[in-house]
């Protein structure tokens, strides 16, 4: 099995070289990021765009994953005011 090569610079994420931002699933996304600041930007940025298109996010299902060696503390991601929960 070969080994991945994974890295982080300010809010990238690198895998073999390549910056990894998101994962497209059929009616899921899971956003990538460095930094809890750059999560919720992106997060925040996400639900924008997508009320523009009549989409909403459901707060009940959507869920952080974080790596632990990578964070100190739990972040704390807000979407329209309310905080995202935060599994092990």
């Amino acid at each position: 099995m070969e080994k991945t090569e994974f890295s982080t610079q300010s809010d990238n994420i690198r895998i073999h070289g390549r910056i990894i931002k998101d994962l497209r699933f059929i009616d899921d996304v899971d956003l990538i990021s460095a930094s809890e600041d750059g999560l919720q930007s992106t997060v925040t940025m996400l639900a924008k765009d997508s009320t523009d298109y009549g989409l909403q996010t459901n707060k009940k299902k959507t869920k952080l994953w974080f790596k632990r060696d990578m964070v100190q503390i739990n972040p704390i991601i807000v979407v329209d005011g309310e905080q995202l929960e935060t599994v092990v």
